[in-house]
């Protein structure tokens, strides 16, 4: 399960660089989003040791937090990033602004 997750999440981002290649601030938007989702996606487990024993506002993180909420966050990353890709109004029609 975890090779099919990696090698879809991998598919998506080249399909969101492909898609934002003929203006350069949607590439920097897909490597700036896109990026920490792949990297959440593809090492959970890494990103969950860089965070366990820091400290946040006078507490200590002092508990694991399981690889699949991790990797679910970099997926909702991830397909939000795509959303906005593919449907750069999508901002707009969200928050009722118009042109």
């Amino acid at each position: 399960m975890r090779n099919t997750s990696r090698a879809l999440s991998l598919l998506l981002v080249l399909a969101s660089l492909w898609r934002a290649w003929p203006d350069s601030l949607l590439i920097w938007y897909v490597m700036l989003i896109g990026g920490p989702g792949l990297v959440m996606i593809w090492f959970p487990e890494l990103v969950d040791d860089l965070f366990f024993g820091t400290w946040h506002e006078g507490y200590r993180i002092d508990a694991h937090t399981p690889a699949f909420l991790i990797a679910a966050v970099g997926w909702v990353l991830l397909l939000v990033d795509m959303s906005f890709v593919f449907d750069p109004a999508l901002i707009s029609r969200l928050f009722g602004m118009t042109d």
